[in-house]
């Protein structure tokens, strides 16, 4: 917009020294009217180095935050796909390797990961524990970079960085511990594959989504991309395939509402 002004008051005094040229006094006019001109052509000139330069800064100063967040988001994904190895018993073959292939069958086969199963760590945790510590790693970073870097991070970028680090998913699996704890206040005994409900489905993928496009910001603006973990598919390396897998038509859930949030069974 500002520049689309500047240059209508540059052809608007074109065009006005042309006109001051047939005028009585023209050659006043006509020195003033260069001099007008001269100056707003400097001016926009230096404003628009200035923005270019403002602009590389900003550039810089988001590469500089998303590569804070290239490690965390990293371990992240090994998180994401170690819970997808632990609740899969079909083996991934060479067409599911994909990060775009993987994210798809996610949703599906988080629902059958068993929360209370051990999860691959030492010391010894279940996967609540795990994950929610993971998660809330991940959520702490994200903040911490917000803070800093609000201001110079692309818009869309940073509205991304908002909705993957207050997803539902990651809500769900920070308040597991404490689900956890109230089921043994309360002596209910149930199966934990939490995420086995189909209205899980939209708030899994929605944070897949954004982790995609994360994923793909810090690999524009990075030098080493993000990576699939390969070794995380090894037959030596935890978590076994299968190893915390229950299936959800075998284990079903009944959810009610307490404290406006989900995820708590009725009693038996």
């Amino acid at each position: 917009m500002k520049r689309s002004v500047t240059l209508l008051i540059l052809l608007a005094g074109f065009f006005f020294l042309l006109l001051a040229r047939g005028v009585p006094g023209g050659d006043v006019w006509l020195n003033l009217g260069t001099e007008v001109v001269g100056i707003i052509l400097t001016v926009w000139l230096v404003d628009r180095s200035i923005r270019s330069i403002q602009e590389a800064q900003r550039q810089r100063l988001e590469r500089l935050a998303l590569g804070q967040l290239r490690i965390p988001v990293r371990q992240h994904l090994s998180v994401l796909l170690k819970m997808l190895k632990a609740g899969s018993l079909k083996p991934f073959n060479q067409h599911e390797w994909s990060l775009e292939k993987l994210f798809e069958i996610m949703p599906g086969r988080l629902g059958c990961l068993d929360f209370s199963g051990k999860a691959p760590s030492m010391p010894p945790k279940t996967w609540f524990d795990f994950t929610a510590e993971s998660f809330k790693d991940l959520r702490a970073r994200i903040h911490s970079v917000i803070e800093k870097y609000a201001a110079h991070i692309d818009g869309g970028t940073l509205e991304t960085l908002e909705a993957l680090s207050d997803s539902q998913f990651m809500n769900i699996l920070l308040w597991g511990p404490a689900m956890v704890k109230l089921d043994e206040e309360e002596g209910i005994s149930r199966p934990y594959n939490i995420l086995g409900h189909d209205s899980l489905l939209v708030p899994i993928q929605d944070h897949l989504h954004a982790l995609s496009s994360i994923i793909r910001a810090l690999d524009e603006t990075t030098s080493k991309p993000v990576g699939i973990p390969d070794v995380l598919w090894r037959d030596d390396v935890a978590p076994e395939l299968g190893s915390s897998r229950l299936v959800p038509e075998d284990h079903p859930l009944r959810f009610e509402v307490r404290s406006g949030l989900p995820l708590h069974p009725e009693p038996k």
